[in-house]
């Protein structure tokens, strides 16, 4: 019975895996059409000798997002939600800090506008509007853009396919450097 159990077990997973490309990573769409996602990885923001590093959360939404901080051994640090105009800071130790969108919330909390608003179009490979400066691989793939005041790199693609995602976004702005890693993307219609 248990040999059974583990053969059957066995094959599903090898049917779900003879599913996926090569390479492992499913199809994706076209990155202009992606207007909401999930992502799992990790972040390091560093501004002159201080720096911050957690793993990260982000559920982002045409109209709403949530992110969740955790330390590297998973306990949760910090939940950040907008939406409705508003937005919310949530800490482990309970301190509450609200603003109107997550840019103020940024400038409330750390002292700088981090482009929120920006990132979830440059986390997937494009501009968030016209008239960035912007260099393409030789897929036709994001590797570099000058938006808003900021330098943005998409150093690392998650495979070679054109409509691949980026796995690492790094940003810098005067003495703030921003680094997102991304372990695992999951695309809403």
């Amino acid at each position: 019975m248990r040999r059974r159990r583990f053969l059957a077990v066995t094959v599903l997973a090898l049917a779900g895996c003879a599913s996926l490309p090569p390479g492992g990573i499913p199809a994706r769409p076209s990155r202009q059409t992606v207007a909401a996602f999930q992502i799992e990885g990790r972040l390091g923001v560093r501004r002159g000798e201080e720096s911050f590093s957690a793993n990260l959360f982000w559920q982002h939404g045409p109209d709403s997002d949530e992110i969740v901080l955790t330390s590297p051994l998973g306990q949760g640090l910090a939940r950040l939600a907008a939406g409705n105009g508003s937005a919310v800071l949530e800490t482990a130790n309970r301190r509450r800090f609200e603003a109107a969108s997550l840019e103020e919330l940024s400038e409330q909390v750390f002292g700088f506008r981090l482009p929120v608003t920006a990132l979830p179009h440059w986390i997937v490979g494009r501009a968030a509007g016209p008239g960035a400066a912007v260099e393409r691989d030789a897929q036709g793939r994001l590797v570099r853009l000058s938006e808003q005041e900021w330098a943005v790199e998409l150093a690392a693609y998650e495979s070679d396919s054109p409509d691949a995602l980026p796995s690492l976004v790094q940003l810098a702005r005067d003495d703030v450097r921003v680094r997102l890693k991304i372990d695992q993307w999951s695309l809403s219609p």
